[in-house]
């Protein structure tokens, strides 16, 4: 396993370092600089789902800024990165005691925001069993805020320090308030890993 911090302040999670080998991150660094960007948006967010077979899904959100990973970036390249991660995130998952199973759904995310970006403290959608989150590019921005609830600006929070190819995961439930934005210099680039529950009718599926 790589190097691991458990910390249990505001709410238990565990910090990754070096999550992807150093090839592969090399090969996803390469993909971005071919990504197109487009100042108007927000942000955006590259997707592509696996069965707990290592399959293929045809996950498929309504928001318009979800786009399919498989467009932009190699199957290839998509299957690696899956293979390369899944047994680690669910031996994480395991330690967090997140009630994963065999229909679960493992779900690749890459996600952008742009320079001035930012989004408030919230909590992930209640079918969601795991969530990970790990900085890619730039060198320098800021990391994940946590807290204890959704006015955490006002009552307290603390940065998960920005560090590339570092994962923050954590159990998601009713208590762990957490926000991200950009630093107004640089678009923010992560890898988000979320794991979700058996899902009857994924292309209906509308996040919380």
């Amino acid at each position: 396993m790589n190097e691991m911090q458990l910390h249990t302040i505001p709410w238990s999670h565990v910090l990754l370092d070096n999550f992807l080998n150093g090839d592969t991150l090399e090969d996803v660094l390469e993909w971005w600089e071919t990504v197109p960007k487009n100042s108007r948006w927000e942000g955006t967010v590259f997707r592509q789902a696996f069965d707990k077979k290592g399959n293929f899904i045809d996950l498929w959100f309504t928001q318009s800024f979800i786009k399919k990973l498989t467009d932009v970036m190699e199957p290839e390249l998509v299957k690696t990165i899956y293979n390369e991660i899944s047994f680690k995130v669910r031996s994480v998952g395991t330690l967090l005691e997140a009630e994963l199973d065999d229909e679960d759904a493992f779900v690749i995310d890459f996600q952008y925001i742009n320079k001035n970006t930012a989004y408030p403290f919230h909590i992930d959608a209640s079918d969601k069993l795991l969530t990970l989150i790990t900085f890619i590019h730039p060198e320098k921005n800021l990391g994940t805020l946590v807290g204890n609830s959704k006015n955490a600006y006002e009552t307290g929070y603390k940065y998960t320090e920005w560090k590339p190819n570092r994962a923050l995961v954590f159990k998601p439930d009713d208590t762990t308030w957490h926000a991200f934005r950009s630093d107004g210099r640089n678009r923010r680039m992560t890898l988000n890993i979320n794991i979700y529950k058996k899902i009857d009718n994924p292309t209906g599926r509308i996040e919380e």
